[in-house]
């Protein structure tokens, strides 16, 4: 079997290759982007039934979002 592949996946070191119909399947690395974090803070959230999402941090005051 023949496909062409997508440019958006052209150059990357394919994994995986899915036939869904209707469905693009493509599986690929991707180099973990670097970045400046501090270690010492952390956010927690609880996806809820009454409200969206609960969250409390290790920097400030707990806080909910939203109601479903």
């Amino acid at each position: 079997m023949e496909f062409k592949l997508p440019p958006t996946v052209v150059g990357k070191k394919i994994k995986e290759v899915r036939i869904l119909p209707g469905c693009k399947g493509y599986v690929y690395e991707v180099e973990p982007e670097k970045m400046d974090l501090d270690d010492n803070k952390y956010l927690a959230i609880d996806l809820g039934l009454d409200n969206f999402a609960t969250c409390v941090s290790t920097s400030g005051t707990p806080f909910m979002r939203g109601r479903v």
